[in-house]
Parts: structure tokens; C-alpha cells; sequence
């Protein structure tokens, strides 16, 4: 089988050098495919992996008619996402061969473009776009069976769609399955080999009918019935097993949820207290600024109130006696009181 990957924008040929004058990787172009199937005559089985946004739509289309009549086996699988036109590419091989894995993301939207110029040259590009995106819905329609009224409103509510949107509505077959579990692949083997001894001992019953012989030997249906007790008995093991991990599993998941619940809390409860934070520092920057404002209105012969310029406090009126008068009038006082008594 061949593996194309489609994991670069679809553009023209003539396009490339503008990728690679900005260091981009190499669009995904007819020619690219053409090279692909020429170096590969003798694979009849293609497979397209698809990880692409989209891209020209004349392109696009163009791609999609070489997959279609190359006479080759067409396989188309979606890795992650499958946007705009790499959606036609994908519905390049018939629909029990696409596949998509269950988180890729596919995006369906009307075609796009733009132009400047007169009214008519508008008018007539608006036209064009029309009629490639009736071409596109045929595609869709033919590929997918669905209504066309309803692919037209899909795509007009340009929505991203998840892999179980586009299996619902015929875009692909079949979701692809994790298998990284190994005790449920080993189920499956089992199943598959009591399953190959159930026909052996059928087929070896028709064969000794046919024959007119017995049956198998006793020995070979002990054996083999002594075989698919053990297989019976190691799948309800795996089954018991895979029961206690789903159980862990969904243990760990209510822990997980539980955790990420009280981290929202405390985040919103950090959230508050900066937002608390920011307001207590806008206050006070805006205090400051309001005490610098005042500290400059003041002026540098500035004096607190009830001061006089070096003078004591009171009437402002220095004793007009001298130091002698004023102890002679104390001693007449003190005579005077002797006298009385």
C-alpha cells in the first residue's frame, strides 16, 4: 500500500516558489500526486493520510479527479484536522474506506475569496464562487447521501464538526479505535481463536458425514474442548480485568474533576484578593499624589500657628522692671507679712 501524506496546503505548482521564498513547506499539488502514483505504478492500494486546513479550491478539485480515475484503490484516513478542501480529498475513496480518528476536526464552509475591481467584475467572480461551491455540494451529495438543502446550511454555519458529527451525517465509516490497550486485544485474539477451534470441530464433523465415518477421535474433541474451557476461563479473566481498570479509571477521572474544581476556586479566590490588591494601590497612589500636591502649595516661610518670630507666647510684651526692683519688692512683701503677724 501507498502512504500519501497530506499534511501541507493545497495550492498550485506555479504557487510553490512563494512558499519557499517564505521557508514554507512545499504545497500539496497536482503534480505532487501525479510524481506519487508515477513512481508507484505497481501499488493498487493508496492511502491518504490527511492532517491538512485546505486550500485552492480549483486545486482541490482537481486532486479530487485524479484520486477518482487513477484505477486505484483509495483508502483515506483523517490524523487530526480535515478542514475546506482537504474534506472532497477525503471523500475520494467510498465511504466504508474513510476513516478518521476520534479527535480529528473537520471544518465544512462555503467557498471563499476576494476581488476588487468594477461592479461587473464583482458580480461575475461572485458568480464563479457560486458554481464552484454547487460542484462542491454535488461531491458532498454523491458521497455522502445526505440532503443537499442541508450540506448547503452545514456549510454556511462554517462550524468546526467532531469525527461522530461526520459519521452521523456519511462523511466517513468508522471512527478508529484506541489500541494501546493490550488485555482487550488479547481478548480478541482469544475470541478469535475459540472461534477458529468451534469451525475445525464443525468442519471436521461435516467432513466424517460426507465420508461416512465417524466423528473426530474422542481424544482430539477432549483436547479441544479442554482448550476452549481454558480460552473461556482466560477471557472471563480479561473481562474481570478490564472491568477493575474501567473502575479505576473512573475513580481517577471523579479525582481529577474534583481537583480541577477546587483549583478553579482558588483561582477565582486569587483573582479577587489581586483585584482587592490593585484597588488598595491605586488608593494609594492617588493619596499620594494628593499629599505631594499639598506639600507643594506650601510655601518655605511657612510657621505653625500661635508663633511669633522668636517671641514667647502670651502678650508679646517684654517686663519692663530690672532685676534689683523687682527683689526689693519681694523683700518688702516678706516684711510687710512679718510685721502683720
Amino acid at each position: 500500500m501507498l502512504e500519501i501524506k497530506l499534511h501541507e496546503v493545497i495550492d498550485k505548482e506555479s504557487n510553490a516558489w512563494i512558499y519557499e521564498w517564505f521557508g514554507m513547506d512545499h504545497p500539496f499539488t497536482l503534480e505532487t500526486l501525479q510524481n506519487l502514483l508515477d513512481e508507484h505504478p505497481d501499488e493498487k492500494d493508496i492511502k491518504l493520510q490527511i492532517h491538512c486546513d485546505g486550500g485552492l479550491v480549483s486545486e482541490g478539485l482537481a486532486l479530487y479527479d485524479c484520486l477518482r480515475t487513477s484505477g486505484r484503490n483509495i483508502y483515506c484516513n483523517v490524523e487530526g484536522d480535515c478542514h475546506s478542501m482537504a474534506i472532497v480529498l477525503l471523500l475520494a475513496a467510498p465511504k466504508s474506506q474513510r476513516t478518521a480518528n476520534p479527535n480529528a476536526s473537520f471544518l465544512i464552509h462555503e467557498v471563499q475569496g476576494g476581488v476588487s475591481g468594477t461592479t461587473t467584475a464583482v458580480e461575475k467572480y461572485a458568480e464563479e464562487m457560486r458554481e464552484l461551491q454547487e460542484r462542491i455540494i454535488d461531491i458532498y451529495a454523491d458521497r455522502t447521501g445526505y440532503n443537499r438543502d442541508d450540506l448547503a446550511a452545514a456549510m454556511a454555519e462554517e462550524k468546526v464538526r467532531d469525527s461522530k458529527y461526520m459519521l452521523e451525517h456519511g462523511f466517513i465509516g468508522a471512527i478508529n479505535e484506541y489500541n494501546t490497550n493490550q488485555k482487550k486485544n488479547n481478548m480478541f485474539k482469544w475470541k478469535e481463536a475459540l472461534d477458529a477451534l468451534l469451525k475445525r470441530g464443525e468442519q471436521a464433523e461435516k467432513e466424517g458425514e460426507q465420508n461416512g465415518a465417524q466423528a473426530a477421535p474422542a481424544n482430539e474433541i477432549d483436547a479441544l474442548n479442554a482448550r476452549i474451557a481454558e480460552l473461556e476461563g482466560e477471557r472471563q479473566n480479561a473481562l474481570a480485568q478490564v472491568e477493575t481498570l474501567t473502575q479505576e479509571r473512573d475513580t481517577l477521572t471523579q479525582e481529577r474533576d474534583a481537583k480541577a474544581d477546587e483549583v478553579t476556586n482558588l483561582t477565582a479566590e486569587r483573582d479577587n484578593l489581586q483585584s482587592e490588591l490593585n484597588t488598595a494601590n491605586e488608593t494609594i497612589a492617588a493619596r499620594d499624589a494628593e499629599i505631594t500636591n499639598l506639600k507643594s502649595q506650601l510655601g518655605s516661610d511657612y510657621q505653625p500657628a500661635n508663633r511669633m518670630n522668636g517671641q514667647p507666647a502670651g502678650d508679646g510684651r517684654q517686663d519692663e522692671q530690672s532685676s534689683e526692683e523687682r527683689k526689693n519688692a519681694v523683700r518688702e512683701a516678706l516684711n510687710k507679712k512679718k510685721n502683720k503677724k
